[in-house]
């Protein structure tokens, strides 16, 4: 479990954020206002959506 979901807390703007999803693992910055920018793959894609705060 991460620091995070341990204190039950949202994440500061610009905290780096990682999702364990087994096989791989999947990094976004949290920007503030419930939005993270995602980074897909090498190929430079990208989006930037909401969270929500039950998945930490």
């Amino acid at each position: 479990m991460n620091e995070l979901a341990r204190k039950n807390t949202m994440p500061e703007k610009g905290d780096i954020l990682m999702i364990d999803r087994g096989i791989y693992k999947h990094f976004g910055i949290y920007s503030g206002e419930q939005t993270v920018i995602h980074y897909a793959d090498k190929s430079g894609d990208w989006e930037c959506n909401g969270i929500d705060k039950d998945e930490y």
